[in-house]
């Protein structure tokens, strides 16, 4: 009996290295890791039966899935939220489509267009523009899912390693597919996300991400690669490298966030895929006033209302207040913001300072070149 045993589990083994290696040579449209649903939860109808001690049949329930009515899914996926997340990305074109490092170095081409030609190789590359800059998602963290189906005491000690069986049915999503460990000690148990996540890469590979952890995630490593500059490298890779709702995805991510507050670094992510992802970030930890100075310092005054607009989204419990105080100016509204949600008032109260002296001295030079202008016509006309 055990050898018939060891004999089906060696033979599962050896179906799932052939399946694994046909998959390879015909593989699968590549999947959109950060474009498809998540809220393919299973039916009702999609509980399994699994067999108890006793010999009964208990219901399987199904992994846990990502919350469908998550807060901050709802809000990050608003149309307004990320209309003004789009806006305060910023439109560098030079910077969005910059060369970037290779593997197959292309020879540039000079071509004699029409005006047609032109237009249309502009609004080619304006969509172009719009793809690189479509913002990663922002998730909850993952429930566990591992759920134990049977002990069996008899099959406790039967084998020297675990046994993993997995389904790699062609077409089902990586999220949804079906995993089982038994353990050492008999138990038999669905897997791990961490499990499911090493087991889809193993079966269906997806280009640039690692099987293991990469190092550069530990937290030593992190910090040294940021103080060297590499965040939007270290935000691309983890892209790749994790699910959008895995906590190690969500602990880079805010890590490398708050370096770049910290540091004031804003300009690095600006007119990339993750300026979004970090704003929202920032606004909904009410981190937000370092971000609002930088901008008031450049005379960004038509962002820093999206940017309040943006907060009391997040933070809709003044906004009716907000509205009553705003009256139509922009400084109005900035200095409710300072004296009602503000943690750095002085230095954000200097920097309005600041920017209504340069509004000052700006219209100051308008009406002394408008000026110059009318005695020069005077003067051209006498």
């Amino acid at each position: 009996m055990a050898g018939m045993a060891s004999k089906s589990v060696a033979t599962l083994s050896l179906t799932f290295r052939s399946l694994a290696a046909l998959r390879r040579k015909h593989p699968s449209p590549a999947f959109s890791y950060f474009h498809r649903s998540f809220a393919d939860a299973p039916s009702a109808s999609d509980v399994a039966l699994s067999q108890t001690n006793d010999g009964t049949a208990a219901a399987e329930t199904p992994p846990s899935q990502p919350a469908r009515s998550s807060p901050v899914e709802l809000l990050f996926i608003r149309p307004d939220v990320q209309q003004i997340l789009s806006r305060l990305t910023g439109r560098k074109m030079e910077k969005i489509l910059s060369r970037r490092q290779v593997k197959d170095l292309r020879r540039s081409e000079v071509k004699l267009l029409t005006e047609d030609q032109l237009n249309r190789i502009r609004e080619e590359k304006l969509r172009e523009m719009e793809e690189r800059l479509q913002m990663p998602p922002v998730l909850p963290a993952r429930q566990p899912r591992e759920q134990v189906i049977v002990k069996d005491p008899l099959l406790e000690n039967y084998d020297a390693h675990k046994h993993v069986f997995m389904d790699i049915t062609y077409g089902v999503k990586p999220r949804n597919r079906k995993g089982y460990v038994r353990e050492l000690d008999g138990t038999l148990r669905t897997v791990t996300w961490e499990e499911l996540d090493r087991l889809n890469n193993t079966y269906f590979p997806v280009e640039g991400r690692d099987i293991d952890f990469p190092a550069v995630y530990e937290e030593a490593n992190l910090q040294a690669a940021l103080d060297k500059g590499f965040h939007e490298y270290l935000l691309g890779r983890a892209v790749v490298q994790f699910e959008p709702d895995n906590p190690d995805y969500i602990r880079v991510t805010r890590m490398i966030y708050e370096h770049i507050d910290t540091h004031r670094k804003y300009d690095v992510l600006d007119s990339t895929r993750f300026m979004g992802g970090l704003v929202f970030y920032l606004v909904s930890q009410k981190k937000a006033d370092n971000f609002l100075m930088r901008l008031l310092q450049n005379n960004r005054m038509d962002v820093v209302m999206d940017l309040l607009q943006l907060h009391y989204i997040l933070h809709p419990e003044k906004a009716d207040a907000f509205q009553k105080a705003f009256d139509g100016s922009e400084i109005s509204a900035v200095k409710y913001y300072i004296e009602s949600e503000a943690v750095r008032k002085g230095n954000l109260e200097l920097a309005v300072q600041a920017y209504q002296e340069t509004l000052r001295q700006q219209r100051e030079a308008g009406a002394t070149e408008s000026g110059d202008s009318d005695q020069a016509k005077i003067r051209a006309n006498v």
